[in-house]
């Protein structure tokens, strides 16, 4: 991904705020399908903040337990374009996803013309951690994708807590994706962290459940 321009430009503000908008007022598809109604329904700028909180506490907790180095302003980047590129194209479900041949480079393409003309050294950066982020090739990676994961399950969380009882394949279809996650990771400290937050969460679901 490069770039033409060698400085930032009000245009390129105004283009980063109508992303922002686009996402904020683009619902999570695997919601409305699931019977939450549109009022309640995850927006994807509400994902992409939580996935950024989760990515940032989680990069902490890393450091600490772990006594690892890691970059969070790389892990909290990430966590903030991770899903960036859904403001051109919307939120494709999963299974849509999976009929369309070579929908990881639809959205690199996209990603690039979002941040094209946007000084070299930004768009430069933002397409070498996005597809960092998509490979999975270091620890911040998967840092990131755990987070993005873990928000999801959270919301589903939620979501069952309220009622919705539709979204519950989402909490054992998301706990199991964090779990094979984990297994990129090497600190055993880490993994027992999340593991007892996963078991928490399904315990109360299913409490939920069968009250």
């Amino acid at each position: 991904m490069s770039s033409g321009n060698e400085e930032l430009r009000l245009s390129n503000l105004i283009t980063l705020l109508k992303t922002v908008d686009a996402l904020c007022s683009l619902p999570r598809v695997g919601w409305i399908q699931r019977s939450v109604n549109k009022y309640e329904a995850e927006d994807i700028g509400s994902h992409i903040l939580l996935t950024s909180y989760i990515g940032f506490i989680l990069c902490q907790e890393y450091r600490r337990i772990c006594m690892e180095k890691v970059n969070c302003d790389k892990i909290c980047t990430m966590c903030l374009i991770h899903d960036i590129h859904e403001s051109l194209i919307g939120n494709v479900a999963g299974d849509v996803r999976r009929m369309i041949k070579n929908f990881k480079n639809i959205e690199l393409k996209k990603l690039e013309e979002l941040f094209k003309d946007f000084p070299e050294e930004i768009s430069k950066t933002i397409g070498t951690y996005f597809l960092e982020y998509r490979e999975s090739s270091s620890i911040e990676a998967i840092i990131v994708r755990i987070s993005d994961k873990l928000a999801t399950l959270l919301r589903a969380y939620y979501y069952v807590k309220r009622g919705f009882k539709d979204v519950l394949d989402l909490v054992k279809h998301y706990s199991n994706e964090v779990r094979n996650l984990l297994n990129y990771v090497r600190c055993e400290q880490f993994r027992n962290c999340l593991e007892k937050i996963l078991t928490d969460i399904v315990k109360d679901v299913n409490r939920v459940c069968s009250s």
